[in-house]
């Protein structure tokens, strides 16, 4: 099973965001014994540093549990996100090949 945090990295609808509010509810995964867990960029808002410093923290800090990434980004700037996640420990990545599914949510 496989668990992912919508909008990991931020929340353009004004609802409260912050990345202590991503870990909360991360750490209440892991009292369910949820093994894997991902970070989503529903919407493309996030940055590459953003992605690095988010997965990277998780990496570290959770040996045991397997941490993805879910991202969404416009042609000019996918490579440094996924380029982020992977210095950042990552091995789990989701991706639409050729831009082929998209999401609803991105507005694009």
């Amino acid at each position: 099973m496989v668990i992912y945090i919508s909008m990991g990295f931020g929340n353009p609808y004004g609802d409260p965001y912050s990345e202590e509010i991503v870990f909360e509810w991360i750490n209440k995964l892991l009292e369910l014994d949820i093994q894997t867990i991902s970070l989503a960029d529903t919407v493309g808002i996030a940055s590459a540093e953003q992605v690095y410093d988010m997965t990277a923290y998780l990496v570290e800090s959770l040996p045991g549990i397997e941490i993805g990434v879910h991202l969404h980004a416009a042609p000019g700037n996918w490579e440094n996100k996924l380029e982020a996640a992977i210095n950042a420990g990552c091995h789990r990545f989701d991706g639409a090949l050729k831009g082929i599914g998209g999401c609803p949510m991105a507005n694009d």
